[in-house]
This record gives C-alpha cells, structure tokens and sequence, in this order.
C-alpha cells in the first residue's frame, strides 16, 4: 500500500515542462488514443477512484504551497 508521501514525491518529480507536453497531447487527442481508461470498473467506483485522484493531487498542491510559503519567511 502506498501512503501519501510516496504519492506526493511520485508527481513531485516530474518536471514542469513534462507536465506542460502531456496536457498538450491530452488537449490534441482527438481519437482518445492517449486517454487511459478502466475497462475492469463500473461507471461509478472509475469516477469515484478519479476523484478521490483529484483531491488527492489538490491536497499534494497545497500541502506544497504551504511548505514553499513556510520556507519563505
């Protein structure tokens, strides 16, 4: 099981100009080729795990903002 800090350092690593190149092959795919799916999951639990993806990466955000803005002073 993976906790937090794992998931934290794992999109932490990545630098800003990869994220900059997936959104921009997300956002010029047309036939969804790029696009992951879940085939194994129902509508529901694949947009419940999406969610609780997105909160997650929010927190992570947050969280290193306030590290950033603790450092500052």
């Amino acid at each position: 099981m993976t906790n937090r800090t794992d998931i934290y350092e794992k999109y932490t690593k990545r630098k800003p100009l990869e994220h900059f190149l997936m959104g921009m092959a997300r956002a010029i795919d047309i036939g969804g080729a790029y696009s992951i799916h879940t085939e194994n999951k129902n509508g529901y639990a694949a947009d419940r795990e999406a969610l609780r993806g997105d909160w997650e990466r929010v927190g992570n955000d947050l969280k290193s903002a306030m590290a950033r803005y603790d450092n500052a002073e």
